[in-house]
């Protein structure tokens, strides 16, 4: 899960270098497992090399989420840039 917050969240770019992954889901504020877990997409999930990290429609940044899974099949040191 990758998370943003803060007076800087705008939407941006997230790569991982080295693995591609599929995105479970994305959301506006902070992720609360006891009511986003249940909205992830785990069947069939789209498969991306970048995702854009959401922040409010509502004026103020407040952040966003993504919950994002891969294989840890390519060993190395992997920068994920954002």
């Amino acid at each position: 899960m990758i998370q943003s917050s803060g007076k800087f969240a705008l939407n941006h770019p997230i790569h991982m270098h080295g693995h591609d992954y599929l995105l479970l889901g994305t959301g506006e504020g902070t992720f609360d497992a006891n009511k986003d877990f249940a909205g992830l997409q785990l069947q069939n999930p789209p498969r991306r090399d970048v995702i854009t990290l959401p922040m409010s429609d509502a004026g103020e940044p407040v952040g966003g989420w993504a919950v994002i899974g891969f294989n840890l099949d390519n060993p190395g040191i992997w920068v994920l840039p954002r």
